[in-house]
């Protein structure tokens, strides 16, 4: 069975890295950040094994730490262009086969020009935004399944008059993850129904792609049927375990329902008919 594992721009890092980036009550996945442009970035660390997202904000004071991640070669530069203010006329994408080009402009800050509204320019050229972009276009492949992505600009075109600029990107998509099994374990309250009949019920399901919008749907069933029993200061705790040999991840969901919670006296105050 293979290892939480925490990513950073796409390379493994150590184990006391990760150790220090991750608290023992919140440990576990963590999906790919940047250390590169972090106050740019719009890349958010999600936590299988927390209900919530890191923002941003968070991930700087972790920046330190990641610095660390062990790396094999410089990754290329994104170009720069001598033009003052070129635009972004075309992107194009090869190596990409489970989304198209339209849905992976689509996750870019970057914009080509419009074909609706042709004659309005793309959006700047800027090679700091395009780099940020390349994390964006892991990110998308990652929530979705594709956990080792990796995205890179292969060449900038710019035209003849120096006005704009055609934009070249690779993807290496890698293997879709799957998820081999779906579980509940902790203490589960006879209020609620089976186990078989509660992971009939969630979104995430065994011979799936791992997904991370039906990952979170799932965590949040699970705990507002524990709140609709009454366990108000519930919680659930994920786990998930990926085997990156064979693609496959196995997921549990640990019920936490701490005591019942019971009203105490109600009184109604105001005037009398």
């Amino acid at each position: 069975m293979g290892q939480p594992l925490l990513a950073c721009s796409g390379k493994q890092v150590a184990p006391a890295i990760r150790s220090s980036l991750v608290s023992p009550s919140n440990r576990g996945w963590l999906w790919p950040v940047s250390v590169s442009r972090l106050a740019k970035a719009d890349i958010q660390c999600i936590d299988f094994r927390g209900r919530f997202s890191l923002w941003l904000w968070l991930l700087p004071i972790a920046a330190m730490f990641l610095s660390g991640c062990a790396t094999n070669g410089t990754e290329p530069a994104i170009p720069e262009i001598a033009s003052a203010a070129p635009t972004v006329e075309r992107i194009h994408f090869f190596g990409n086969e489970a989304f198209s080009g339209f849905a992976l402009r689509g996750a870019m800050e970057t914009k080509q020009r419009s074909k609706l509204t042709f004659w309005k320019p793309g959006s700047p050229y800027q090679s700091d935004v395009l780099e940020d972009d390349l994390l964006r276009l892991r990110k998308y492949y990652f929530d979705r399944g594709f956990l080792n992505t990796q995205a890179a600009v292969d060449d900038v075109v710019e035209s003849d008059d120096g006005e704009t600029v055609s934009i070249q990107i690779g993807i290496d998509e890698g293997a879709q993850t799957q998820v081999e099994s779906v579980g509940i374990t902790g203490q589960r309250p006879p209020e609620l129904p089976t186990e078989d009949v509660l992971v009939e019920d969630l979104a995430l399901r065994a011979g799936k792609p791992l997904n991370k919008q039906q990952f979170d749907e799932s965590a949040s069933s699970l705990q507002e049927n524990l709140e609709d029993a009454g366990y108000a200061r519930a919680s659930i705790r994920p786990d998930t375990q990926v085997d990156d040999a064979a693609s496959s991840a196995r997921v549990q969901f640990e019920l936490l329902p701490r005591d019942r919670t019971r009203f105490g006296a109600i009184t109604v105050t105001g005037a009398e008919q």
